[in-house]
């Protein structure tokens, strides 16, 4: 039992005394991090968005972390210390023992370690990869450009919100609905994919709308829009709050047919939502959304077509999608106008 009172008051007196040593807090962030990081552990938005709650978490964190670390070190080493003490420590130890062999001793022990520690994370490493089912580059698997690609469109992976007004602007915001990124704008990402092992270049995704909408009309009649005033013209849309608001206008311009044009396919890319074409969704979203929690509107068909030079000349692939909105508004709040869940649908065109 004095043993281990000795081994805590050993470990205690290297750490727990030494909180503010900078090296401590240095090392404590590191380790911290990166154990925050492995871990997932999500902080706070609050404090992130905050830069002087931010210093002083990571203050806090690394020195506490770096305490607990160097803490346990010297507990872990404390029977080697009580075994070494009588000898004056441990380089008294060895400057006995080795006597001018002990630098080259303790550098050539080193590199082992270190050798073996690295080879030992590469194949733990290689382990996991291997077992999580990834991929390995081989020399049929590796892309090419011999050949002809072939591409499909899938819907976006991801959830998105839709809100109108946002708690800042008038825009139409549309983000991500997850916490990794609560205020931030997203455009939906379609996801392109190459079907072939052949590398494409300058592949072009161009939009059109389906949906027949007379958009002045739909603002003047829809109970929803009216609340704000809307500026139209051929190029854009103005949209104009009749509250005092920090972001009191917002404009968006428009294109019959926008193109996105993405210079290298060889396995995935994104195909965003054009933003010259989401207003117009976004009205006809505002307009035609059930007022009941939960119910989803009527859908906006949009038309996408794909276009890809191959050795054989241009290609191209159609695909009419459908977005609609499922409202998850209470009914007993009045901002936002609209509060939505985007859902997207594909299919091909022969």
């Amino acid at each position: 039992m004095v043993s281990f009172k000795k081994a805590l008051q050993y470990a205690w007196h290297g750490s727990g005394r030494r909180w503010d040593a900078v090296w401590i807090g240095v090392v404590g962030g590191l380790i911290g991090g990166l154990s925050i990081y492995l871990m997932g552990l999500k902080v706070p938005q609050t404090i992130l968005d905050n830069p002087g709650w931010a210093a002083v978490a990571a203050i806090a964190l690394g020195s506490i972390t770096g305490v607990i670390f160097v803490f346990l070190i010297r507990l872990c080493w404390w029977p080697f210390q009580w075994r070494l003490a009588p000898h004056g420590g441990l380089l008294s130890f060895l400057r006995v023992r080795l006597g001018t062999f002990m630098w080259p001793v303790i550098l050539t022990t080193a590199g082992f370690l270190a050798f073996v520690l690295l080879s030992g994370a590469g194949v733990i490493w290689l382990s996991l990869q291997v077992l999580n089912g990834a991929s390995i580059a081989t020399s049929s698997t590796t892309p090419n450009t011999v050949g002809n690609p072939d591409f499909s469109l899938l819907v976006p992976r991801d959830r998105y919100r839709f809100t109108w007004p946002s708690s800042t602007g008038m825009s139409f915001y549309v983000r991500l609905d997850t916490e990794r990124n609560p205020v931030i704008w997203n455009s939906p990402a379609f996801v392109l994919r190459n079907r072939t092992n052949t590398v494409a270049y300058r592949v072009s995704a161009t939009w059109k709308s389906e949906t027949a909408m007379n958009i002045k009309e739909a603002v003047k009649a829809s109970p929803k829009l009216s609340r704000a005033e809307f500026w139209i013209t051929d190029t854009s849309i103005s949209i104009i709050s009749k509250k005092p608001m920090a972001l009191q206008n917002f404009i968006y311009y428009l294109d019959d047919a926008p193109k996105q044009v993405i210079d290298v396919v060889a396995k995935e890319q994104e195909v965003f939502l054009p933003q010259q074409l989401w207003p117009i969704v976004a009205i006809y979203l505002v307009d035609r959304i059930p007022d009941a929690i939960g119910e989803t509107s009527p859908p906006f068909i949009a038309h996408t077509t794909l276009e890809w030079e191959t050795s054989e000349g241009k290609r191209q692939q159609s695909y009419r999608v459908r977005i609609t909105a499922t409202n998850a508004k209470s009914s007993n709040t009045d901002l936002p106008i609209v509060d939505a869940y985007l859902n997207f649908a594909l299919e091909e065109i022969e």
